[in-house]
């Protein structure tokens, strides 16, 4: 029972061992491309070349001699990976997943050589990329050239977003070296994209690579040298050949070495040795900084050289198949890009009756709202009306009734007229009749007028001569006083002293009162001096009732003449009403 347990277990530990081992074989592996990230999961003592093919394969890519594996080693510095060595034997950085770069090693001699669409997307990433780190050095026109082929290739015949970074289109030397806002520069690119217009991204891509391979520092690769007196220089690896360039100049190369014209290439250590075809020439040679500078200078000598010769052959069977089948699917993709062309004018076209459509749709639903609009107004109108129409019938009737009934006051009316114009014409012929009355009264009166004006002339005269006649006679019994009187009473005294008497006619005349005579004695005896003041104030009363009287009818004539003014003023406009009376008609005459 126990040895079984036991057995048991160690059969157990030995399957968590072959496990264990089996992880411990394998190796987590990240591969990063410009535009994409792959996971893999491979042996160990798997070797280069195959995990090249497998990420190859994964991304659909034949042209496998312009790609390779960058990595870092365990010192930090960046290495390509050995195809023919086994992934254990390098010396790659420790980690729980072993990353990996895939990009192009050995750049091409014309962007036109590249067969595969997904070797020229792969090839314009990692220039872009170039560009825009500055380790391709690019003008300020050109590089606005470029980034309008780049927005072409991104958006195509789209439309642009509100905002896309400027970081993503110039490098950052380029924005910098120029004082112009984004939208500035936006408009520089856009009046170059507006040239591009209806370019297919996959040509615009073409074109970037043709635009950007003219640069001096496409598809160099730079390491320091130095040559026998220590001067430090930059060697230059292109497709071409190798490049001699001073530290402070990278864009233009002071020795060129065609591939062409180099027959060897060797290194030790640090020091690398290159064999001109001539044998006459001298060996060129020159020392790198670092050992392992030395090694990936061979390789990249090594591969560019290959290259070159190959390109020089004539094509093998598999790239012809590769350029014939890329020659096919490009026809097919122009024929099916004509096609999509096509459907997508169609598209477009009858995108543009559709909004047509619906324009005319969204007009008519306009007219139609607008007519059943217009259609409830008519109605509320028409309701209106008839309201209006049978207030109007109302108002009619109303207007027949006020009709008849101002007919009939209008017959009254003239009735009232007729009555009226009677009635005026007896008040005409009364006042006619009226003023031939006042017309006869006026000249009665003013024979009247005439005849008072003569009365009272005599009746003055009368009076005078009564007025004379009293005060002659009052004069003659004063002087029979006087001379009955004693001689020698004077009136010495104010006691025997007498006035005349003034008499005042109604005239306002004033007779005055006769002399004073005295006798000789100079006064006069008491009982006559008594008999004589009684006798002048029976005067004197006897002449204030005469003036009162005479006061009495001027103040009644002048009302009289008035009253009569007012009513001959009421009755007959300018006729004057003559006094019927003695004593009126004195006082009218007074008053003149």
């Amino acid at each position: 029972m126990f040895k079984s347990k036991y057995h048991n277990m160690c059969n157990g530990g030995s399957e968590f061992n072959k496990k264990s081992s089996s992880r411990q074989k394998e190796m987590d592996i990240r591969v990063n491309t410009l535009d994409a990230e792959l996971t893999f999961r491979v042996s160990k003592r798997t070797r280069g070349h195959e995990l090249f093919n497998l990420i190859c394969r994964t991304l659909g890519i034949r042209e496998v001699w312009y790609f390779g594996l960058r990595h870092k080693d365990t010192r930090g510095i960046t290495q390509w990976l050995n195809l023919d060595k086994r992934l254990c034997d390098q010396s790659l950085l420790q980690s729980s997943v072993f990353e990996f770069d895939f990009v192009i090693k050995y750049f091409p001699e014309d962007v036109s050589d590249i067969i595969q669409e997904v070797t020229q997307h792969l090839c314009f990433l990692q220039v872009k990329q170039d560009i825009l780190n500055d380790n391709i050095y690019c003008p300020a026109e050109i590089c606005i050239v470029l980034a309008s082929y780049a927005i072409q290739a991104k958006y195509g015949g789209d439309s642009l977003p509100q905002e896309i970074p400027l970081e993503d289109l110039l490098p950052m030397s380029t924005i910098q070296q120029y004082c112009m806002t984004a939208s500035a520069w936006m408009d520089q690119i856009s009046n170059y994209r507006i040239q591009h217009a209806g370019l297919h991204p996959e040509d615009a891509k073409i074109e970037y690579l043709k635009v950007a391979q003219d640069l001096e520092m496409f598809g160099v690769g730079y390491f320091p040298i130095s040559n026998k007196r220590k001067t430090k220089l930059w060697l230059g690896i292109v497709a071409s050949g190798m490049n001699v360039y001073e530290r402070q100049n990278r864009k233009l190369p002071v020795l060129s070495f065609p591939w062409s014209e180099i027959r060897n290439i060797s290194f030790n250590d640090k020091r690398l040795s290159i064999r001109h075809a001539s044998d006459k020439s001298k060996d060129f040679s020159f020392h790198s900084e670092q050992e392992h500078s030395a090694v990936k200078i061979f390789d990249l000598c090594i591969g560019n050289h290959e290259l070159y010769m190959q390109r020089r052959r004539p094509d093998t069977v598999e790239l012809q198949q590769m350029k014939s089948q890329a020659l096919e699917e490009r026809a097919k993709k122009v024929y099916e890009r004509s096609k999509l062309e096509q459907e997508r004018s169609r598209l477009e076209k009858t995108e543009q009756e559709k909004r047509l459509l619906e324009q005319t749709l969204q007009h008519l639903t306009e007219d139609i709202q607008v007519a059943n609009e217009t259609l409830s107004r008519a109605e509320e109108a028409v309701g209106i009306l008839a309201d209006k129409a049978k207030s109007a019938e109302e108002q009619v009737s109303l207007l027949t009734m006020k009709s008849v009934e101002s007919e009939k006051e209008v017959s009254r009316l003239q009735r009232l007229i007729a009555l009226s114009e009677n009635k005026q014409r007896c008040m005409a012929t009364d006042a006619e009749r009226l003023t031939q009355k006042l017309a006869k009264d006026i000249e009665q009166r003013n024979v009247d007028r005439l005849n008072l004006k003569k009365e009272l002339a005599l009746a003055k005269e009368h009076e005078q001569y009564a007025l004379k006649k009293l005060v002659d006679r009052e004069n003659s019994i004063l002087q029979l006083d006087y001379q009955t009187s004693p001689v020698g009473s004077q009136c010495d005294s104010p006691e025997t002293q007498t006035t005349p008497v003034a008499v005042r006619t109604s005239d306002s005349k004033e007779f005055p009162p006769p002399a004073t005579s005295t006798t000789e004695s100079g006064s006069i005896a008491p009982p006559e001096q008594k008999r004589f003041t009684e006798r002048s104030r029976n005067l004197d009363k006897q002449l204030a009732a005469l003036r009162n009287d005479i006061q009495s009818l001027c103040t009644e004539s002048k009302t009289a003449t008035d009253s009569y003014r007012t009513k001959s003023d009421c009755l007959v406009p300018g006729a004057t009403i003559l006094p019927s009376t003695n004593e009126s008609r004195v006082a009218f005459f007074e008053d003149l």
